[in-house]
C-alpha cells in the first residue's frame, strides 16, 4: 500500500514539474512569429499592427539582460522567416536608445508613409513613437527601391552606436493605452511649447475617396516601381563591381571572396554605410580604407563579442585595433 502511495506520489509530482517547466518556457520564450507587420500590404492575410505583442517580446528580452537578448536577436534574424526585418527593426527601436555622441537612425527597411502629412523629423524612432511604454505605428507603412538592409546588420548598428534603453516595457491596460494614445494625438511642440494636435482631420468621405484613387493607379504604379527596381539593380552591379576593383588595388592580398563581400556589404542601397556616401560612390581611398576595416573589426576579431559583454564601444574598437592593423598590413603587402 505504501509502495503504492509513492508511486501515486511520483508521478504527481512529475506531472506538476513537467507542467511548471512547460509553462516558463511557454511564458519567457521569444519568437517574431507571432509579432505584426508593419506593411499593410500584409493585412489582408496577417493581423494589423499591434502594440501588445511587442511589449510582450520587449518585456522578454529585457529580462534577459543586454547581453542574452542581443545574441538572441541575431539568432533570430539568422534562423527566423526572410521578411522579419520589419519586426526587428521595431524592437531595435524599443530596445535601443540614442547615445549623447551619435545617432540613432531608423533600419534601412524602405521609406516611411507617415501620418497626417508628418516627416520623419516629427518621428525620431520611426516608425514608431514609445509614449508611457507603449510602442504605436506612426506610419502608413514603406516603399522600398532595392534590397533592405539585413536585420542582423541593423542589430549590429544598434549594438556599436547606441545604449541599451531605460524604458521597461511592461504590460499596459486597455485605459493606459488609450491615455498613452491620446499624447499620441496631442504631442507638445517643442518650438511653440504647448500640446498640439499632428497632422490634419480628414472625413470618412475624403478617406474613402482617396483610397479609392490610389488604388485605380495602383497597377500603373507598381510597374513603374518594378522597372525603377531593375534598373537600380543594375547600377548597383555596376557600383560593386568597380568597388570591388578599387579594394583590389588598395589590398592585393586581400581574399577574392572577401573582396567582393566587403564591396557588397558596404554598398549596399540605404544601408547608410560608408560605401554609399559620397565618398565612397566616388571610390575614395580613405571610403575604401574604412569599409575593409569594419569589415575586418566583425570578420577577423571579437569584437561584436565585446559588445555583448556590455563593453563601450570605444573601449571595444581600442582593444581589436592592433588586430585589425595586422591584417590591414598582411592585406596590402606591406
Amino acid at each position: 500500500m505504501r509502495k503504492r502511495a509513492f508511486v501515486f506520489i511520483s508521478v504527481v509530482v512529475g506531472a506538476f514539474a513537467v507542467c511548471a517547466v512547460y509553462l516558463h518556457w511557454r511564458v519567457n520564450r521569444v519568437s517574431l512569429a507571432d509579432l505584426p507587420y508593419l506593411q499593410m500590404e500584409t493585412y489582408d492575410y496577417r493581423n494589423a499592427y499591434r502594440v501588445d505583442p511587442y511589449i510582450q517580446v520587449a518585456h522578454r528580452l529585457q529580462v534577459m539582460g543586454k547581453a542574452a537578448a542581443c545574441k538572441k536577436l541575431l539568432a533570430l534574424s539568422d534562423s527566423e522567416h526572410s521578411d522579419y526585418d520589419e519586426k526587428i527593426a521595431v524592437l531595435c527601436r524599443m530596445l535601443f536608445a540614442k547615445r549623447l555622441s551619435s545617432d540613432f537612425r531608423p533600419a534601412g527597411i524602405g521609406n516611411f508613409i507617415f501620418f497626417g502629412g508628418t516627416d520623419s523629423s516629427d518621428w525620431p524612432l520611426a516608425p514608431i513613437e514609445i509614449i508611457d511604454g507603449v510602442p504605436f505605428d506612426i506610419t502608413w507603412g514603406y516603399t522600398l527601391h532595392g534590397n533592405s538592409e539585413p536585420p542582423q546588420e541593423y542589430i549590429r548598428y544598434c549594438m556599436s552606436n547606441c545604449t541599451w534603453s531605460e524604458i521597461k516595457f511592461e504590460h499596459k491596460t486597455k485605459h493606459q493605452k488609450n491615455e498613452a494614445l491620446a499624447k499620441l494625438l496631442v504631442r507638445f511642440s517643442r518650438a511653440r511649447k504647448r500640446y498640439e494636435r499632428q497632422g490634419l482631420l480628414v472625413t470618412e468621405e475624403a478617406l474613402a475617396k482617396a483610397e479609392e484613387e490610389c488604388a485605380a493607379d495602383a497597377p500603373a504604379r507598381a510597374a513603374a516601381r518594378k522597372r525603377a527596381g531593375f534598373a537600380r539593380q543594375e547600377e548597383d552591379r555596376e557600383f560593386v563591381t568597380m568597388l570591388t576593383q578599387a579594394i583590389r588595388q588598395r589590398y592585393p592580398s586581400c581574399p577574392t571572396d572577401e573582396t567582393r563581400r566587403i564591396a557588397e556589404h558596404t554598398g549596399c542601397r540605404s544601408s547608410g554605410r560608408v560605401g554609399r556616401s559620397t565618398a565612397g560612390r566616388a571610390l575614395d581611398a580613405s571610403a575604401v580604407d574604412l569599409a575593409v576595416i569594419a569589415h575586418i573589426r566583425h570578420a577577423h576579431t571579437n569584437y561584436d563579442e565585446l559588445l555583448m559583454c556590455g563593453t563601450e564601444r570605444l573601449d571595444a574598437r581600442a582593444q581589436v585595433r592592433e588586430k585589425i592593423d595586422r591584417v590591414l598590413a598582411e592585406w596590402s603587402g606591406a
